[in-house]
């Protein structure tokens, strides 16, 4: 049985990290993917991509309870 982390309406629209979600790092210094990230694209999640601040942008999944960033400045 997979782990699912439904969102109430009281925590849509909030920040990942207001809602208890586990941040996972900087996805840039990444040595490998972290399993929860591979699993949750296996499943198919659909995740959400926000820009964030200059060239930073915030990945999260409301199903999977997680979020990272990347740098996308090059």
């Amino acid at each position: 049985m997979g782990y699912y982390r439904a969102e109430s309406s009281a925590e849509r629209g909030k920040p990942a990290s207001e809602k208890g979600y586990r941040f996972l790092g900087v996805a840039n210094g990444w040595g490998d993917t972290p399993p929860e990230v591979v699993r949750c694209r296996q499943l198919g999640h659909q995740t959400s991509d926000a820009e964030t601040r200059n060239q930073y942008h915030v990945v999260t999944c409301d199903e999977c309870g997680y979020s990272f960033e990347y740098d996308c400045s090059g």
